[in-house]
């Protein structure tokens, strides 16, 4: 197995970390799953590249924290630097390796997800049409964010304790992602004009707004682009409206706001951009079904 997990194990030496923590299971035949806790603080002495060669894998970044960075072609030639958000991942295919330059500090999760595993759970799973997955920016991916805070304990745990659970973890995570991110999972993602940057421009738009009253003509004013077609291509690219990805960023808020605050309604309400605490209580029962003030486990979900 050893063998094997070369190339898993090379990820943390692509960031420049000599040994970073790691974990690494089958958990169904014979392809691997790992997973890699990275951690650089900020330098100002040199902006770091980071290389990852070609192979059959998808690389999954969950971001810890804030982090800049920018995309660098074949040529060395760099892109602009885009800010990602704590919470949010990058999906990419590897199948041509991926450069970056890294403009920040970075704390992240590094998974690297083998064709083979991909095509293992598919054939497992209700989800067995999708064999290959859409690549992802800055995406906002609460499941993702909640099975990156139940691996980190895992890297401190001893292999035999933790091996069960990161069985479970992987299989969680590579079904969640066929479902959202699988070439089915929409099935209109072809059809849509909007790039990856501009998906990304548009929520960060959103995101950095969520708090205002805000519409899609305000976001098609953000990306220079007519109204109608924002509604329209968005709408292709993630199967959501503008306002149905807004409701659901201002809900994650909201989460967060009491969990981390413990703040009343009212208060969370007009922090997160709902009109007032009745606004909030109407969206959270549309989303989960039921009232936030029945059960505060409810917010979990």
């Amino acid at each position: 197995m050893r063998e094997a997990l070369d190339g898993h194990r090379r990820i943390g030496s692509c960031f420049g970390l000599s040994h970073p923590p790691f974990l690494a299971v089958r958990p169904i035949g014979d392809a691997a799953f790992s997973a890699t806790h990275l951690h650089r603080p900020t330098s100002r002495s040199a902006r770091k590249t980071v290389r990852l060669p070609p192979q059959n894998a998808y690389f999954l970044m969950l971001y810890l924290r804030d982090a800049d960075h920018c995309d660098l072609a074949a040529d060395g030639a760099s892109g602009p630097v885009n800010h990602y958000r704590e919470g949010t991942i990058c999906l990419v295919d590897l199948a041509e390796g991926a450069s970056i330059q890294l403009h920040s500090e970075l704390s992240a999760i590094a998974f690297l997800l083998p064709y083979g595993l991909i095509d293992e759970i598919s054939t497992f799973s209700q989800f067995s049409g999708a064999k290959r997955l859409r690549c992802r920016r800055g995406e906002q991916d609460d499941t993702v964010s909640s099975i990156g805070l139940a691996i980190l304990p895992l890297f401190e745990q001893e292999k035999a304790r933790r091996r069960p659970v990161l069985q479970h973890i992987a299989i969680a995570l590579c079904a969640h992602v066929l479902h959202h991110y699988g070439e089915q999972a929409t099935g209109t993602r072809s059809t849509s004009a909007l790039t990856v940057w501009q998906e990304k421009a548009a929520k960060d738009f959103m995101a950095n707004h969520f708090a205002e009253r805000i519409d899609t003509a305000a976001i098609a004013h953000a990306l220079g682009l007519p109204t109608e077609v924002v509604e329209k291509e968005f709408l292709a690219a993630t199967g959501k409206t503008c306002e149905a990805w807004l409701t659901q960023f201002r809900l994650t808020q909201a989460r967060r706001h009491f969990f981390q605050y413990g703040l009343e309604p009212e208060e969370i309400a007009s922090r997160c951009g709902f009109r007032d605490a009745a606004h909030l209580k109407e969206e959270f029962i549309r989303s989960v079904g039921s009232n936030p003030a029945e059960s505060s486990n409810l917010w979990m979900h």
